[in-house]
């Protein structure tokens, strides 16, 4: 079997990866930061390891070392989570997507599985990446990528720490997963922000809750919101394939070929 993980490569095997998939290479990104009482706090990063290194076997690519911290400040208050400035997260992101671009990946898809609060960042590094490097440069988001199933699945609004972040974990790593903790906090009383996506179901102009607001979820749900108790390993598996099959059109269609899998 082909190493996926650039790491795990020597110079040539890179140099061979580059040529063989097309200068194709996917960044996971993630989060370190509380995820109620029932997920790791590194939930975010491994739902985007975990897609990215599942669709570079299938689709013949390379994966970079995962992006481990993101912008977390509304998490805060919880113990374990690590906000980095966006700034700083900005131009670390601009100067790996450089290094990988001079070697010769420039087809670069950034994987974002931390949701709405490092979209923005991620957005501004693509762009300055793309033109600072000449390299195309696509930032996608797992949660968006799955919309087309998200129904089907029986998941409500986009929450966290829900039931698609669940069922997904349930799916790549039930060792970490503590179900019996899971709490359905759609029964509960909804802490509103100045705009809350889950009453407006509109994310453009979302913004962090403070953390102490955040806080104020602690002895509700633990920090989470959405209803994790009806989760399961099925659909966490159906979920992570969906994404899986995205994210290979996508592939596909940066190399100029036709996508391998129909959804």
């Amino acid at each position: 079997m082909k190493k996926v993980w650039l790491q795990d490569m020597t110079w040539e095997e890179v140099d061979e990866a580059i040529k063989r998939g097309g200068g194709v290479i996917l960044i996971p990104v993630g989060s370190i930061e509380q995820h109620a009482w029932h997920l790791p706090l590194g939930t975010d990063s491994y739902c985007a390891i975990g897609v990215c290194e599942e669709a570079a076997k299938k689709a013949d690519a390379v994966v970079a070392p995962p992006m481990w911290y993101g912008w977390s400040i509304q998490h805060m208050a919880y113990p374990g989570t690590v906000s980095i400035d966006t700034n700083i997260l900005i131009d670390f992101l601009v100067e790996v997507c450089k290094s990988l671009a001079k070697h010769g990946f420039n087809r670069i898809i950034i994987v974002n599985g931390h949701r709405i609060t490092n979209i923005p960042w991620i957005q501004i590094a693509a762009t300055k990446a793309r033109e600072e490097a000449g390299a195309t440069v696509i930032p996608v988001d797992i949660a968006y990528l799955a919309r087309e199933v998200w129904e089907d699945l029986g998941f409500g609004p986009l929450g966290h720490a829900d039931e698609a972040e669940t069922s997904h974990m349930l799916y790549l790593h039930p060792d970490l997963v503590y179900m019996d903790k899971a709490f359905d906090e759609y029964r509960k009383e909804q802490f509103l922000y100045d705009i809350n996506p889950v009453s407006t179901k509109d994310t453009i102009l979302y913004t962090p809750s403070p953390p102490e607001v955040n806080l104020a979820r602690i002895n509700i749900s633990g920090g989470g919101s959405g209803n994790p108790k009806i989760s399961s390993r099925e659909k966490g598996e159906k979920l992570h394939n969906h994404i899986v099959n995205r994210l290979i059109q996508l592939i596909e269609h940066l190399r100029g070929g036709e996508a391998s899998i129909e959804l």
